[in-house]
């Protein structure tokens, strides 16, 4: 009996000294934590960063800039001249290259791959993300990394192929739905649709179509049908209007305000003078809403433009921005796509498609909406009713390609690097005041072509270069070939 008893106490011992032991070195394993630096990030705010980030180039010095190649705006000095004259280098630009991969495309690849069950909903909106980042990288450069650029492990990412990307794009976008339909967990931290996922499924069909779309040259025929598929689809969930944009949101606070508000501070690009020449001529009821009328010195700019040249603009002229325009306040929204866009995507590829009533009923509704949404000013207000009436009234038998394509510029004033997609995809057909900028003494055309794309980053060159695809301004991208 007194063994046992002593042999209890004994067990009894050791078990106290192993829990102690345990103890202590969890509290050591505790000590070593950096609590201020987290291994993992919660989803919901990951996805906030993500839906900032995703965005970072647009508007301002971003697609400001590339406003310039589908001829919205003209350089008024700076930097902005020399694009004028297709002065770019591997730095130009760079930001949008380099930027995807540090941070959104990263930041959307952890959320994917570290998705939990019942969070399949946050991987759903990162795919979506994901693919619509590689539809803005693909646009501007073609061939670009992706299947092995987000590896760690792999230090020189091969350049994928322009149609595999465009492959890619629409798994993510197919994946995304799916995925958004089998969480359980609401969407905390999105700032876009609120949580809203009919709105986020919505959004992933129309960035379907319009990549989709992109197609026109390659597939023609199966572009169209694809495209009007995925718009039909978006319909059904609901898309009926504007409140179904993906936008750009900003505070108008100092580190996060509307990029198009510091264009406006600076007049570094202002309008080009044949496309506000065109606004003014059809008495279009956006011109004051997408053109500030006074500049911010007070002087009466409407309708001064610039013509795009290697000469810096001296008179004041017109500038996105200001406490009146739609785009261009510190609070400003910018459409990444837009319900209106979609309509005229819907317009074009029922034309392709022979549907020319859908075409004509896409092509109206598209102006009608979007001059709707725009427009707010008295001067801009009292002339609705007419211009509706000349330039969205169509008919099967009058509606065409370029009435579709002229009617779109207007509308992504504020997505200019999907406006140079159009411009660039169908030739530099439309509009059809397009022109090659003039010299630096405005005496002729700097060249007898196009710019065509934008140029690999000098990072890639010194780093990446075995992989970089040989490519100048004048390249045309690979689906356009």
């Amino acid at each position: 009996m007194k063994r046992q008893i002593k042999g209890s106490l004994v067990i009894a011992l050791l078990g106290m000294i192993i829990l102690n032991s345990c103890s202590i070195n969890d509290r050591f394993e505790k000590i070593n934590i950096d609590e201020n630096n987290p291994t993992s990030t919660p989803p919901e705010v990951l996805l906030s960063n993500v839906e900032r980030h995703v965005f970072d180039d647009h508007g301002g010095f971003g697609d400001g800039f590339i406003g310039q190649f589908s001829q919205h705006f003209a350089g008024n000095h700076a930097t902005a001249v020399a694009y004028d004259q297709y002065d770019l280098t591997h730095g130009s630009f760079e930001g949008f290259f380099t930027g995807s991969y540090i941070n959104s495309l990263k930041d959307c690849d952890v959320i994917i791959k570290e998705s939990k069950p019942g969070y399949e909903k946050f991987k759903g909106v990162a795919e979506i993300l994901t693919a619509y980042r590689l539809g803005y990288l693909t646009s501007l450069y073609g061939d670009i990394p992706y299947s092995e650029a987000l590896n760690p492990t792999i230090l020189k990412p091969k350049y994928d192929k322009q149609a595999d990307i465009y492959i890619t794009i629409q798994e993510l976008l197919a994946k995304g739905i799916t995925d958004i339909d089998a969480g359980v967990v609401g969407l905390k931290g999105d700032f876009i649709y609120d949580g809203d996922t009919d709105k986020w499924k919505a959004a992933a069909y129309m960035l379907s179509a319009r990549y989709y779309n992109h197609l026109s040259k390659k597939d023609p025929a199966g572009s169209a049908t694809k495209a009007l598929a995925a718009i039909d689809n978006a319909k059904a969930l609901g898309m009926d209007s504007a409140d179904w944009d993906l936008l750009i949101k900003f505070e108008g606070t100092a580190l996060y305000q509307n990029p198009w508000d510091a264009l406006y501070q600076n007049g570094m690009i202002i309008a080009n003078q044949p496309f506000i020449d065109e606004l003014i001529s059809t008495g279009d009821p956006r011109t004051e809403a997408l053109f500030a009328s006074v500049d911010r010195n007070g002087f009466d700019v409407y309708g001064v433009g610039k013509i795009q040249s290697g000469i810096p603009q001296v008179a004041n002229s017109t500038i996105v921005g200001g406490d009146d325009s739609y785009y261009g306040k510190k609070v400003s929204s910018i459409p990444a796509i837009s319900y209106a866009e979609v309509l005229m995507i819907e317009a074009e590829a029922a034309l392709r498609s022979g549907d020319h009533s859908r075409a004509a009923s896409a092509h109206n509704a598209a102006v009608i909406a979007h001059v709707n949404q725009v427009t707010s000013l008295a001067a801009g207000l009292s002339r609705v009713d007419a211009y509706v009436a000349n330039y969205a009234s169509e008919t099967s038998a009058t509606i065409n390609l370029e009435k579709i394509m002229t009617a779109k510029h207007i509308i992504t004033i504020a997505m200019s690097v999907e406006s140079w997609m159009d411009f660039r995809r169908l030739g530099n057909m439309y509009p059809t005041w397009s022109y090659i900028p003039l010299n630096d003494t405005e005496t002729a055309p700097i060249g007898t072509q196009f710019i065509q794309r934008i140029l690999y980053p000098q990072a890639e060159l010194n780093t990446n270069g075995a992989n970089v695809p040989s490519a100048t301004i004048y390249t045309k991208l690979p689906i356009f070939e």
